[in-house]
């Protein structure tokens, strides 16, 4: 069954799915270095909620307690030397972009030029 023909519940049931995923993945990343700064003597604050349902009700709730050392950073070198507004969120999008290694990848629209993936053909992309 391809994607685009799935039910809007089945949808929703995947994106729950992956949030929590997501969630669970860092929360254990995090997690794993929190205990290992611990067990050496370092006091290490504890930035990451426990819980996926309580850190998923906003956005704002999202970005206000996940990270909560990250969000002073920003907010005290990046976002209020600028004076807040658009800039500021604009330079602080950026910058977190820039920490997770985004690269731009340049997609040919010749189909000779990038061949497909195997078991696909170049008719497909379309």
């Amino acid at each position: 069954m391809e994607p685009r023909n799935y039910r809007p519940f089945q949808l929703w049931v995947f994106g729950q799915l992956f949030l929590a995923f997501t969630f669970l993945q860092s929360h254990s990343i995090f997690g794993i270095s929190r205990a290992s700064g611990l067990l050496n003597g370092v006091r290490v604050p504890h930035d990451t909620p426990v819980s996926y349902l309580r850190s998923s009700v906003s956005l704002s709730h999202h970005w206000n307690w996940f990270h909560k050392t990250w969000r002073d950073f920003f907010l005290k070198y990046i976002f209020m030397p600028l004076g807040g507004g658009w800039l500021g969120l604009t330079l602080v999008v950026a910058f977190s972009v820039a920490l997770h290694g985004f690269k731009v990848r340049r997609r040919s629209t010749h189909p000779e030029a990038d061949p497909p993936a195997p078991g696909r053909t170049a008719t497909d992309w379309n």
